[in-house]
C-alpha cells in the first residue's frame, strides 16, 4: 500500500513518461555535480519512474554535500516506504527529521499518513496531534528553503486526525471536532462536509448534520 507523498500530486504520473526524463537529468547531474535542487529532481523523478537505484544514488549525492538536508530526508523517506518497501525505515527518518526540524509541517502529515499506512492509528495520531498543537509554521519545497505553510497543508492534518478518530479509534467527539477545524481553513473540500454530516447524523444530531 502506498503511503506518504501520494497525496502530495494532483494526478496519477506516467513512470514511462518520467523514465524518459531520466537521461536528461542525469547528464545535467553529471555537468553539475553540486546543483543539490536538480539532484533533488533528479531523485524525485527517479521514484516517479520506480528506479530506486538511481533515486537512491542521486539523495547519497545529497547527503555527502549537505548532511541532512530536510526535503532530501523527506525524499528518502518516501524511497523507503514506497519502493524500497521498508516502513520501518521511512519512519525512523521521519521521526529524526522532525526532532531536528520541529517546524517541519509535511514532515507531520507523511509520518501520521505513514503510521496510518501500518495500520497504527493511535501512532498516527499522536503524531498527528503535536502537528495540531504546535501548528508547525513552515515547510520546504525541492528548492531547498523554508516557506510559510499553506492553510491547505494544516487541513490535510485535521481531516486525517477526524478520519483516525472516527473509523480507528472510536472518538466521535474529537474526529467531529478535527474536521469542523478541517472545513474551516478549506471550505470548499466536499469529503471534509460529508465525514462531518455523516458523524452528527450518526449522533442523531440531524439539524447540525443537514447544515
Amino acid at each position: 500500500r502506498e503511503v506518504g507523498m501520494a497525496e502530495a500530486r494532483s494526478v496519477p504520473w506516467d513512470a514511462a513518461e518520467e523514465e524518459s526524463r531520466l537521461p536528461w537529468l542525469e547528464k545535467k547531474g553529471a555537468a553539475y555535480p553540486t546543483d543539490t535542487m536538480l539532484l533533488k529532481r533528479l531523485a524525485w523523478t527517479a521514484m516517479k519512474a520506480a528506479k530506486p537505484e538511481a533515486a537512491q544514488a542521486a539523495l547519497g549525492r545529497i547527503e555527502a554535500l549537505i548532511p541532512g538536508e530536510p526535503f532530501g530526508r523527506l525524499l528518502r523517506a518516501y524511497l523507503e516506504a514506497n519502493l524500497l518497501r521498508r516502513p520501518k525505515e521511512a519512519a525512523a527518518v521521519l521521526e529524526d527529521l522532525l526532532d531536528k526540524h520541529p517546524q517541519y509541517l509535511l514532515g507531520y502529515s507523511l509520518l501520521g499518513n505513514l503510521y496510518y499506512g501500518l495500520r497504527q492509528p493511535a501512532k498516527a495520531a499522536a503524531v498527528l496531534e503535536r502537528a495540531a498543537t504546535n501548528k508547525p509554521t513552515l515547510t520546504m519545497g525541492i528548492w531547498g528553503r523554508w516557506f510559510p505553510v499553506y492553510s491547505l497543508d494544516l487541513r490535510r492534518v485535521y481531516t486525517l486526525l477526524g478520519v483516525v478518530y472516527a473509523k480507528d479509534l472510536n472518538d466521535v467527539e474529537k474526529a467531529v471536532f478535527y474536521l469542523g477545524l478541517a472545513a474551516d481553513l478549506d471550505p470548499g473540500y466536499a469529503d471534509t462536509y460529508r465525514m462531518l454530516g455523516d458523524l452528527l447524523y450518526a449522533q442523531e444530531k440531524h439539524d447540525e448534520a443537514v447544515k
